[in-house]
């Protein structure tokens, strides 16, 4: 069985968040600081999602941009996100 996250709707819910990234202003949802526009940045979800979880709407809501040394670095240590990030405006999963 293929990572959940390398589905098509898991690559759809990043490309929603992408403009919304690259317009600025968003924060990482791990760290706080806001992404820089450019900046490269992963999709990050709840630690309870880690592994084959099936993408249920409830876990691509939870989901929000982080940056890529939080995200990777918060493997297996449970760490909690800081920020609280609403879903791109119009976005329906």
């Amino acid at each position: 069985m293929s990572d959940p996250r390398s589905t098509r709707t898991w690559r759809r819910a990043r490309a929603a968040w992408a403009p919304v990234v690259a317009a600025g202003g968003v924060a990482c949802r791990r760290c706080g600081a806001v992404l820089t526009p450019g900046e490269p940045w992963d999709l990050g979800h709840p630690e309870e999602a880690h592994g084959r979880a099936p993408l249920t709407p409830e876990l691509l809501a939870a989901c929000r941009p982080e940056h890529v040394r939080c995200n990777r670095s918060a493997g297996g240590r449970g760490n909690t996100p800081t920020a609280i990030v609403t879903a791109p405006p119009g976005v329906l999963w």
